[in-house]
């Protein structure tokens, strides 16, 4: 594998693991870790123009919305 297939699918395993961690009550982690995911796509050079690299954003940002949303009474 070349270091590009490894990132994204670093970034695959911490949004499954982001949602696995919000929907057991720890939202505050999974927002940490969709951050992480996100510098990871920055860093790496993802553009968002393309298809692809627009996908993973959208995926991020949709677990860090739910994790959000699921600690709005609490902060």
């Amino acid at each position: 594998m070349n270091d590009t297939e490894e990132i994204i699918q670093a970034i695959y395993i911490g949004i499954v693991v982001a949602t696995f961690l919000y929907t057991n009550g720890r939202a505050r982690k999974a927002i940490e870790l969709c951050r992480e995911s996100l510098v990871l796509i920055n860093n790496k050079a993802m553009e968002k123009e393309e298809q692809f690299g627009q996908s993973l954003y959208e995926a991020v940002y949709e677990v860090m919305f739910a994790a959000y949303f699921f600690i709005r009474d609490y902060t």
